[in-house]
């Protein structure tokens, strides 16, 4: 593989004026609009490469592994992440029922279909990203639930 696996992250001192030879604590604070920004584009960030990263490990995966259960049972690998999509689906009708448009939950015995795997949850993570970015919707104090799988 060449070139670099992540896009080039823009320079902190964008958003926050300080000079390559500034030290930290002498920097200026950014203003409270900077700082939102700041954090709105960071935790997109965050999310495209969780996506990238879940994306990257079922495209690692052999197709006959997606059928292996652990030992201690449960879901099978497949299954793990058809979950993974299906919650996010959840989200996305509790949140945004329009951003739904295209995207289907995942049966059991289609667990194992890699490249149905890969479409879907490339499509629903992209739903996911519109969700996040459009509204400036953020979740809130869900418990028992990691974000969006």
């Amino acid at each position: 593989m060449t070139g670099r696996v992540y896009p080039r992250l823009e320079c902190l001192s964008t958003f926050t004026g300080i000079k390559p030879t500034q030290r930290r604590e002498d920097a200026p604070a950014p203003n409270a609009a900077v700082r939102k920004s700041m954090e709105s584009k960071q935790f997109l960030e965050a999310w495209e490469i969780h996506n990238r990263i879940s994306l990257y490990l079922l495209d690692a995966i052999e197709p006959a592994a997606l059928k292996s259960y652990s030992a201690s049972k449960g879901r099978s690998v497949g299954e793990q992440f058809a979950h993974v999509h299906n919650v996010r689906l959840m989200w996305l009708k509790a949140a945004a029922p329009d951003l739904l448009k295209g995207l289907t939950k995942l049966e059991k015995e289609q667990a194992n279909d890699q490249k149905l795997l890969c479409k879907s949850l490339a499509d629903s993570g992209e739903a996911i990203k519109s969700l996040l970015s459009g509204n400036g919707v953020f979740v809130k104090h869900q418990q028992s639930h990691a974000v969006f799988g």
